[in-house]
């Protein structure tokens, strides 16, 4: 097993009911685990916790959880 942690910002399109679409910037965070199946490839799972300014001092936050396959190209 291969675990991880990341962290990244970005922005975000965010719409709320009754107003407008709005870009925000954020920031997300999280961790996972990537498990080999093989050399070249591997299947992860991760949790992702998104936080995006709003109005004043507000937020809006997101949790996630996504899982994948991941595929090293290149010489073994």
């Amino acid at each position: 097993p291969k675990p991880y942690l990341f962290i990244g910002g970005g922005v975000y399109s965010i719409k709320r009911e009754g107003a407008t679409t709005a870009n925000k910037s954020g920031w997300s965070f999280g961790a996972g685990l990537a498990a080999g199946v093989m050399k070249i490839l591997d299947i992860e799972i991760r949790g992702r916790c998104s936080i995006v300014a709003w109005d004043g001092s507000t937020s809006k936050k997101a949790l996630s959880v996504t899982g994948g396959v991941i595929y090293y190209f290149g010489k073994e």
